[in-house]
């Protein structure tokens, strides 16, 4: 809506199989088999929302999937939070928000995929602009073990 994105999930039918699909405001999950091992794992993508206010329906929604997801899972997407200072390139930090981020990563025993070509995710596009790490990768222990090599990189934007 407006300027505000949503979520896709695309993938190649030869490659793996779509399971069940459940939807919430704030994400996508999808069940996933690969063709050739029949190796089952979830995806969820996340598009997070940017007002402060529904931050805790957020955090609440994304437990509440991880309840449910028996496996490998990996949680991306735009998070709309921050983890640490070096996300931001200006002094603009709230460090109570990635505090309660970073419990709720904590909490799920996610690790973070890196996204190693590029330190920001978004922009906002002025002269001086505010640069930001919004979007991130998270797995759980199981995809860890099932998928070890699992790397990130970004896309160039045109």
């Amino acid at each position: 809506m407006g300027a505000a994105g949503g979520m896709l999930t695309a993938w190649d039918a030869s490659i793996c199989s779509l399971g069940a699909v459940s939807s919430c405001p704030f994400s996508l999950t999808a069940s996933f088999t690969l063709s050739v091992d029949a190796v089952c794992f979830f995806l969820t993508n996340v598009y997070a929302p940017s007002v402060r206010e529904d931050r805790s329906a957020f955090f609440s929604e994304i437990a509440s999937v991880a309840s449910t997801v028996q496996g490998p899972w990996m949680l991306l997407g735009d998070f709309n939070l921050t983890r640490c200072p070096d996300d931001k390139n200006n002094d603009c930090f709230n460090a109570s928000e990635a505090n309660r981020f970073n419990d709720l990563i904590n909490s799920l025993g996610l690790i973070e995929i890196p996204l190693v070509d590029r330190a920001y995710t978004w922009s906002n596009r002025r002269d001086v602009p505010t640069l930001v790490r919004l979007d991130r990768c998270f797995v759980n222990t199981d995809w860890d073990a099932v998928f070890p090599n699992t790397t990130l990189r970004s896309l160039t934007r045109f």
